[in-house]
């Protein structure tokens, strides 16, 4: 290997390249999957706690008045907790921050078992009672980046939304939160839900579903048996509770499944990059196998000579793949540094979010390890076994005809021959997986999303943030609006509070429909959001019947509504919804248009419920 040192860089950087690849994916399959949660303990006991509604096949949210009374009803679990991500703008001299942070149960750090390096967690109590309990526990790198380290920031304030806050504790480094993707930067308790929701406190709503959350199950107890306990709880919900539960159930599932962060998301995409490691290690092999044996076939003079002198084929095979074994051995620790160096490249692929970053943090565990160094060592030594043995395997005469210039081996060409169509026929296989997914995504671009995609450009603005009033509000949006019309080439402008695709989840909530008598047990429910006139102008979204929202429909005391077509559908099918009228949490509105369905949560959805 010295004397050819060509040689073994190649070998050694194919295979690092192939092996690192495939260590890369298997890292953040039990990072993203597995084990989510850096520095959580005992993540097998965790399970996502998830409202379903009969009738339909998605999980959503739970209202905080649901999960506590289910949080008291069962014994098979030894602590519920929630964890709801959300944003806040940092303030202080004279800039402003996005962060990104939770709100969450006062037993969270001790449900996760995650205890701050400074300071304390949050006590008993302190999720209760609306902005009574202004206290926040700080990351490790907020720690660092804003307040230099310094041991005395315990006790001192920081603002979120312009509210101060003081802060009671930092959190271990490499502690990123339970919400897969991002790096958490704060968390607060749930009373103070309100400083970061424009829509208003929730605590109180049982109608409100706005809790992800989470339960430990104790030592030995099946996630069966705690599916059991919950049935049993949601059903005295239901009865209980029969105008906000009616139909509603709740089920748990295991991390790997959890509907509430990027993670089950990421699972097909992860699938794919394992098949595609596979493959291309594989490929990696087989070239390695055949350089072996290129490198094998110069030597054939010496290893005859070695034959002529007494060398047993068993000690020539050993020798041959001692050399693959270095080789595998020096492209598996290489392997390793450069899955480690890439552990954090996944975030890189995905657009920010928010203005955050995304982040998917890689484990490294002892199993990643093994399995990388089990499979680097015992694929490529399974791929020099077959160079060795025919090296040692050719008959001495033949084998000393064959150094001879101009005479050509049948055996060696054959093994090469074979070793090249393997990799061949792999290669093909992954050109037609690569022509797959670009035929997806091509399907994918041309996809109509219901909705105008050129000559459309949007901005965000957070006056919640910011501290605005209501009233102050309205000014500014109108002001806003004033404004941009008057720029040139801008022939209409809205506003909205939730945009098509964006990471603000539309509103959803139980409706009553005019009309419409629902069976015993469905509850229906549709998404809403809220925007100004000139909305579906400004995004090219037809209006089929009735008119759009105007001017005047701000100043009039009768709510008003735009239903999508599939609403309309499912509740008059039959009828002119225009006219009509359905109810959102007591309120009456009365239907004055109907829209075009639009795509707003994936370009692959099928048209949902949702009005205006």
């Amino acid at each position: 290997m010295i004397r050819s040192p060509i040689f073994s860089a190649v070998a050694i950087v194919c295979l690092a390249l192939g092996i690192g690849a495939h260590a890369a994916v298997l890292s953040w399959t039990e990072g993203i999957v597995y084990h989510p949660f850096p520095g959580v303990r005992n993540q097998e006991q965790l399970v996502a706690v998830a409202g379903t509604l009969k009738r339909a096949s998605a999980l959503d949210e739970m209202s905080w008045p649901d999960f506590m009374d289910l949080a008291r009803a069962t014994s098979a679990f030894s602590a519920f907790f929630v964890s709801k991500i959300t944003g806040a703008t940092l303030t202080g001299g004279d800039r402003a921050e996005r962060l990104v942070g939770q709100l969450v149960t006062a037993n969270y750090f001790d449900a996760i078992g995650v205890r701050p390096i400074l300071g304390r967690g949050f006590l008993p109590n302190e999720d209760v009672g609306r902005g009574a309990h202004p206290v926040t526990v700080i990351s490790y790198r907020l720690w660092q980046d804003h307040f230099a380290g310094t041991p005395r920031v315990v006790g001192s304030t920081i603002n979120y939304n312009g509210i101060p806050h003081t802060i009671i504790g930092v959190t271990p480094d490499g502690f990123l939160g339970t919400f897969v993707g991002y790096a958490m930067q704060f968390w607060t308790p749930a009373s103070q839900q309100a400083v970061f929701d424009a829509s208003g406190y929730k605590l109180e709503d049982r109608t409100v579903r706005w809790v992800e959350g989470f339960a430990r199950l104790k030592p030995g107890v099946s996630v069966a048996t705690g599916q059991a306990q919950i049935d049993a709880a949601a059903r005295r919900l239901e009865s209980e509770f029969p105008n906000e539960d009616r139909g509603r159930g709740v089920r748990i599932l295991p991390l790997p499944e959890n509907p509430f962060d990027n993670a089950k998301a990421l699972k097909p995409m992860l699938r794919v990059g394992s098949v595609v490691a596979v493959l291309v290690l594989v490929i990696v092999c087989a070239n390695i196998a055949n350089l072996l044996l290129v490198r094998a076939l110069a030597r054939r003079s010496e290893l005859s000579v070695r034959r002529a002198l007494g060398a047993s084929r068993v000690r020539l095979t050993r020798q041959l793949l001692t050399e693959g074994f270095v080789l595998a051995l020096l492209g598996t620790v290489t392997g390793l540094v450069l899955a480690y160096l890439a552990r954090n490249a996944l975030g890189l692929f995905f657009a920010p979010r928010g203005g955050v970053s995304l982040v998917f943090a890689a484990d490294f565990n002892f199993r990643v390890v093994t399995a990388t160094i089990a499979i680097g060592l015992g694929s490529t030594l399974i791929f020099a076994l077959a160079p060795a043995l025919h090296m040692t395997r050719l008959d001495l005469a033949s084998a000393m005809r064959a150094a001879a210039p101009g005479t050509v081996s049948g055996g060696r060409g054959h093994l090469r021959a074979a070793l090249v169509i393997v990799q061949v026929c792999l290669s093909v296989v992954l050109l037609i997986g690569a022509g797959l997914v670009v035929t997806s995504l091509g399907r994918l671009l041309a996809a109509d999303p219901g909705f105008a995609t050129t000559n459309v450009t949007t901005t965000a603005v957070s006056l919640f943030a910011a501290g605005y009033d209501t009233a102050r509000a309205h000014r500014f949006e109108d002001e806003l609006l004033e404004r941009m019309r008057a720029i040139g080439g801008v022939s209409s402008v809205a506003l909205a509070r939730s945009l098509p695709f964006s990471t603000g989840p539309y509103e959803n909530g139980p409706i009553m429909v005019d009309g419409y008598q629902p069976a015993k047990d469905e509850q229906p429910t549709a998404d809403y959001n809220a925007v100004s006139p000139d909305y579906f102008r400004t995004l090219a979204v037809p209006v089929l019947s009735g008119r759009d929202f105007t001017s005047a429909d701000a100043d009039t005391s009768a709510a008003v509504a735009v239903v999508s077509r599939a609403l309309a559908q499912r509740y008059w099918p039959n009828d002119s919804p225009i006219g009509r009228r359905l109810q959102l949490r007591g309120s009456w509105m009365r239907v004055v248009g109907v829209v075009a369905d639009m795509k707003y949560r994936s370009l692959t959805e099928s048209p949902g419920m949702l009005f205006y």
